[in-house]
Parts: C-alpha cells; sequence; structure tokens
C-alpha cells in the first residue's frame, strides 16, 4: 500500500523514514498504543516507538518533500477511516 512494500516495514533501515511513519500512522489511525506498535513493527519497546516519531518530526521539519508526502498520507487515511 502507498507504494511501499509490506516487508520494508518490518526490516530495520538506518536513516529510512518508512518505519516511523508507519508507526505514527498506527498510533493515530489505528488507536494503537506505542507499545502495541513496537510488538508489530518487531521494537524492543513503546520508547523506541517514541524515540521514531521523535526523528520523525526532526526529518518532516527538514523535508518538504516528506512533509507532503506524510500529508498525503493522511489524508487518503483520512477518507479510508469516513468510509468505515
Amino acid at each position: 500500500m502507498f507504494g511501499v512494500n509490506e516487508e520494508i516495514v518490518y526490516v530495520r533501515q538506518r536513516g529510512s523514514p518508512i518505519r516511523p511513519v508507519v508507526a505514527k500512522m498506527l498510533c493515530n489511525f489505528a488507536g494503537l498504543t506505542q507499545r502495541n506498535v513496537a510488538d508489530i513493527l518487531n521494537l524492543k519497546s513503546g520508547v523506541a516507538v517514541s524515540c521514531q516519531l521523535r526523528k520523525l518530526r526532526k526529518v518532516i521539519e527538514e523535508s518538504e518533500e516528506l512533509k507532503s508526502q506524510l500529508d498525503e498520507i493522511v489524508e487518503k487515511l483520512e477518507l479510508l477511516q469516513d468510509k468505515s
């Protein structure tokens, strides 16, 4: 979905924004806790998810392109949520 292979979400890749974005969307749209998201993404704890989200905020501030892509993802997920 969204042009990302599902398998890549579960693999640690230094500097990649994919897992932090997935973590943010799972917290915001699936109603999961950071601890639940850590279990799904094979992270050690909810604190690890918190660190991912903090890094994502910093990267978004520096990258207009990523912010735009994230806004597009949020928009699509909101549409899907409204249809449910």
